[in-house]
């Protein structure tokens, strides 16, 4: 007992909640020991090691060390990234060439930065896996706490945690049954961890399990989704300045998150798939039954068959001016609203009498201009089609109908419905996507996605599991099946009339957001305060790198995380509004490079050319 009682107060210390949880955990199974003193686990009377949880656990790494699993990022390429990043590499790898430094297609030995542990058990497995990989960031899987619970007696789990916080490193148990929110669990600590360090992570998996088994699926096809998104430093640039055009007038509408509504309408969540035409008549028969949101570029399509829409929601800073405005060169949509990220570029605000500008968490104008997450869409991306739903979600609608939401395609020249901007003698398609991942279709049999309306797909499905209470969620469109919205082909649907009409609720739900007041401006923005901010930055950012004696040590990536942290929690909001913005500004760009670096350092051929390659 005086090991369990040991291990709990170091459970206490490195995560109270899971200290909690196993303090009142009640077994199932039992701990045994055999004859030589051995632990097992009885199981129903069945020993789930044989009596030989030792020997399986020395027999497993034996197995494993002969080709460890690991996860490898794709090359880095100067072109593939930002001006400034790209240079940063181009001028690195250059000059390595000139000096003939060599790079092997993998790192050699088994060390990494991340290593991911798949069950737990009696935890005979995690020393050797510890010591061999050297890894600076430990993330120990389980299905459940019975297992963990009972090697409370046989693991001394206080040196292992107690070595890792002494060292500055990190250990993080994820807990679970579903593997999707297992997965979201380890992708979102590689992130906020450190995504320079990602490549070569290894995982190692203890028992069978069809959980384990997905979730290592799912992390084997996401993986690289883990490092989408940082930023650059020319995006950032644009996107603050549009923000600041678009809030500066001090007459500008902001969304911020109402208190729990209930709104008793349908609504129509409306996006471009090739499968919206199909549904168009019924749309259009039903317009003034529910509340019609439109997504990006299925603005035309709803236009050219006499529907308009009661809100359009945009995303992006670039490319929605061409569709807006093409749109207003052949339709009046004055009396549409907009809801658009507030980094939407300027010109786009002259077609519309309603504007409503919502902040994205993570950008840079974020930090500044909110002094509250409630400023932000929950879940805004990564496509208009996200965006749209979480309005609606937030806003209060019950019933969500998704039309044209396809993610995939069966014909790759089908990519939007007929109408829209993309089939416009001036359209462009930006970003096409490659769909040749099968996947099971909404109404029945297979289609094909993309990896882009893949993640897509996935955030659409923990958007709605996050909000179920109350809700309802009907999926009309003939792509890709969505968890937690029931497949449902719009011919079987049908209305009642809406009391007193719909534009009562429009303008009402429009009216109810807050107007971003010149007082509010002023107080977040000073240019002066933003250009010591960044020279502040420079100047401390080089400092920290001039600290650094050696990037072959992995100890300086933690330090850098805290410096460029890649989540800003809600607790931090308001409290350094320009260090933060200037911060994120750079950070993407910055992290570039490391991940640029860490990728080759790892790889040099001849050992002793490593310091030279840091120089």
């Amino acid at each position: 007992m005086k090991t369990r009682s040991r291990n709990l107060e170091a459970f206490r210390r490195h995560d109270p909640e899971l200290h909690r949880k196993l303090a009142g955990h009640a077994a199932a199974s039992k701990l045994v020991f055999g004859e030589d003193g051995g632990p097992d686990i009885e199981i129903n009377g069945q020993l789930l090691y044989k009596g030989r949880a030792e020997a399986f656990a020395a027999g497993q790494l034996e197995e494993f060390w002969k080709d460890p699993f690991r996860i490898f990022l794709h090359r880095p390429l100067p072109e593939e990234w930002d001006e400034h990043a790209g240079r940063f590499l181009h001028d690195v790898l250059a000059r390595a060439t000139d000096e003939g430094i060599e790079f092997s297609d993998r790192p050699p030995g088994h060390q990494c930065y991340f290593l991911i542990v798949f069950g737990i058990g009696l935890a005979r497995h995690i020393a050797e896996l510890v010591e061999m990989t050297a890894c600076r960031s430990l993330v120990l899987v389980d299905t459940g706490l019975e297992l963990l619970s009972h090697s409370l007696e046989v693991h001394e789990w206080s040196e292992l945690l107690g070595s890792f916080e002494e060292e500055g490193r990190d250990v993080r148990f994820i807990i679970g049954e579903d593997a999707e929110i297992l997965w979201r669990n380890i992708s979102h600590f590689l992130r906020t961890t450190n995504p320079c360090a990602a490549d070569g992570f290894t995982y190692f998996s203890h028992f069978d399990s069809p959980v384990f088994s997905r979730t290592i699926d799912l992390m084997k096809k996401e993986a690289v989704l883990t490092l989408s998104g940082l930023g650059f430093f020319y995006d950032e640039s644009l996107m603050l300045k549009n923000a600041h055009w678009n809030v500066f007038s001090g007459e500008s509408r902001v969304y911020f998150r109402p208190e729990e509504p209930m709104i008793g309408v349908p609504v129509f969540i409306v996006a471009s798939g090739p499968s919206l035409d199909r549904d168009m008549a019924f749309i259009k028969d039903n317009s003034e039954r529910a509340i019609i949101v439109s997504c990006g570029s299925a603005l035309r399509p709803l236009l050219v068959n006499s529907i308009t829409p009661d809100f359009q929601i945009e995303i992006e800073n670039i490319h929605v001016l061409p569709i807006i405005a093409q749109a207003a060169g052949e339709f009046d949509i004055s009396s549409v609203c907009l809801v658009t990220a507030s980094t939407v570029e300027a010109g786009v605000e002259e077609h519309f009498d309603d504007i409503l500008y919502y902040f994205r968490a993570g950008l840079s104008p974020y930090p500044i201009f909110c002094d509250a997450e409630r400023y932000c869409l929950r879940n805004p991306g990564p496509t208009v089609l996200n965006a749209g739903l979480s309005f609606a979600q937030e806003t209060g609608f019950r019933d969500i109908y998704l039309f044209g939401a396809d993610l995939g395609m069966g014909n790759p020249d089908e990519h939007h419905a007929k109408d829209a901007y993309q089939f416009t003698k001036v359209g462009v398609i930006h970003n096409k996507e490659v769909c040749n991942i099968p996947i099971q279709a909404n109404l029945g049999g297979k289609c094909f996605t993309s990896l882009g309306y893949y993640e897509t797909r996935n955030r659409v499905t923990a958007a709605i599991k996050e909000f179920t209470r109350g809700r309802r969620y009907y999926n009309c469109s003939g792509g890709v099946l969505i968890e937690g919205a029931l497949p449902q082909p719009s011919g079987a649907l049908s209305f009642p009339e809406i009391d007193g009409g719909k534009d009562k609720i429009v303008g009402e739900i429009v009216a109810g957001f807050p107007v971003y007041s010149k007082e509010k401006f002023d107080n977040a923005w000073n240019d002066a305060k933003v250009a010591a901010g960044i020279d502040k930055f420079i100047g401390d950012f080089q400092g920290f790198m001039d600290g650094v004696s050696t990037f072959r040590d992995k100890s300086y990536l933690k330090p850098l995380m805290s410096f460029l942290p890649t989540f800003i929690d809600r607790e931090r909001i308001g409290t350094r509004p320009v260090e933060d913005t200037v911060m994120v500004l750079f950070r993407g760009t910055l992290l570039l490079m490391v991940m640029g670096l860490e990728y080759y350092l790892n790889r040099i051929a001849d050992p002793g050319q490593g310091r030279r390659f840091e120089e």
